[in-house]
């Protein structure tokens, strides 16, 4: 009994928190959450309400936008998490706001069709 409490007080006292930069990972989290709100409008909106669902999935795209620019713009360079898994720098970020815009533009084409 004592040999597991003392692995267990030996392993506590090696292990180290992971390090979350919330800064750089906002984009998602903010998507995620536009995410979840689209889906909930959808599902609680009657039919003739439910032209709100596009806006509020346009102003949450250019939503996650905001994250992205802040990156840009007062980033220190590369962001790395998770042992290099995870990795912020300014390809990413390009890469995100392409993204992002594409799924705005396609989202203003397929509003009228839906309608």
């Amino acid at each position: 009994m004592s040999a597991v409490i003392h692995g267990v007080l030996a392993a506590s006292t090696t292990f180290k928190a992971p390090y979350f930069d919330y800064h750089a990972l906002a984009p998602e989290i903010v998507l995620t959450g536009v995410i979840v709100v689209v889906l909930l409008a959808d599902l609680m909106l009657d039919t003739r309400h439910k032209w709100i669902v596009p806006n509020i999935a346009g102003l949450g795209l250019l939503g996650t936008l905001i994250p992205i620019l802040t990156l840009g713009l007062y980033g220190n360079g590369a962001r790395t998490m998770f042992g290099g898994a995870y990795v912020v720098d300014d390809f990413a970020l390009v890469l995100k706001a392409l993204f992002l815009v594409t799924g705005y533009v396609v989202l203003l084409m397929s509003a009228r069709y839906v309608e």
